[in-house]
């Protein structure tokens, strides 16, 4: 990865939640948990403000000297202070923040020796690009624009479809409004926040589900935790077309379409409307593809990695111990 490759993201996704933000009627709705939207946007300009000094140095990530047992500790506390150190909650002030905050941390990371390690929660030390990523995570805004355009044009060929959007967010203001531009109130329904004991049951109600990730330089490896839960119960997934998800699963198994691009979207919308046998076909293989990845296989190589890395530092201190005690 390039660092002009990492820049350039970062700069379109501060643009896009910059834009996001502008279009905010009511800062006071839950976006997150119990965060509003206000919050929500507070804390991604705390982070994107303080990066740039975590990089250069001259701020020490709170947490970062904790051991990697209490990284999960360490990672909640600092996301509980973020919230508490910045009282700014006028979403035009945090929008430029986060901006002012996305420029800087671009032109500190330019400084800097991209191969460069700072220290991270958990006592691990990470490069710049790292940092950088997780600031584009804060700043992530999903493609439901583009699936909501994609709809737009293929709902023609789907008379009885609907689509729904179950969440809440600061981009639903902007959905909304892209959906009764489009005419689309009778056909888009925007959910908002559901408990989630009441999700299996809009799940089980769904044909096909949708995961419209927009790609950049890190979000081509992105693997959404939706995907397997979506695969485990039974459902079609029509997801974008990333290196990750192409890795493991093949063109039979999930409805690619291009990411960015609602052309590409609608034309597998259609496709999949049209083919009941496709549908089933689809949901099959990815249930089969997926099962060598299953959690509780991963689960079991993860803990023979952790064995396999810890037995020699244990080996090391029982001769150690051994040593001392024959002295």
């Amino acid at each position: 990865m390039e660092l002009s490759d990492a820049q350039n993201a970062l700069t379109a996704e501060a643009d896009r939640f910059r834009a996001l933000l502008v279009d905010v009627r009511d800062p006071s709705r839950l976006a997150i948990g119990k965060w509003t939207i206000a919050d929500t946007a507070a804390h991604v300009a705390f982070v994107c403000e303080h990066v740039p000094a975590y990089l250069a140095g001259t701020e020490v990530l709170p947490g970062s000297g904790e051991d990697f047992e209490r990284l999960a500790d360490a990672h909640t506390a600092y996301n509980h202070d973020a919230l508490a150190s910045e009282p700014e909650r006028n979403l035009s002030l945090l929008a430029a923040k986060t901006v002012d905050g996305a420029r800087r941390m671009s032109e500190t990371a330019s400084r800097l020796d991209w191969d460069k390690r700072v220290p991270w929660f958990g006592g691990v030390d990470v490069s710049p690009g790292f940092y950088m990523a997780v600031a584009i995570n804060e700043l992530l805004v999903h493609g439901l624009d583009i699936a909501i355009e994609a709809f737009a044009l293929a709902h023609h060929e789907m008379p009885d479809a609907e689509m729904w959007i179950l969440g809440s967010g600061p981009d639903e203001p902007r959905l909304a409004a892209l959906t009764e531009r489009h005419g689309l109130t009778s056909k888009v329904r925007l959910v908002g926040q559901v408990p989630s004991s009441e999700i299996p049951a809009w799940l089980s109600k769904a044909d096909v589900v949708i995961l419209p990730i927009r790609r950049d330089v890190f979000l081509d490896f992105a693997f959404p935790n939706k995907l397997p839960e979506f695969i485990v119960a039974g459902k079609v997934v029509a997801i974008s077309r990333l290196k990750a998800i192409q890795y493991y699963f093949s063109e039979d198994a999930l409805v690619y379409f291009e990411p960015n691009s609602p052309s590409d979207f609608a034309k597998q919308m259609v496709r999949v409307y049209r083919d009941r046998p496709l549908r089933a076909r689809l949901a099959a293989k990815a249930a089969e593809q997926y099962a060598p990845i299953r959690w509780d296989l991963m689960k079991e190589r993860y803990l023979a990695l952790v064995e396999e890395l810890v037995e020699p530092v244990r080996r090391t201190a029982v001769a150690a111990e051994t040593t001392l005690v024959v002295r």
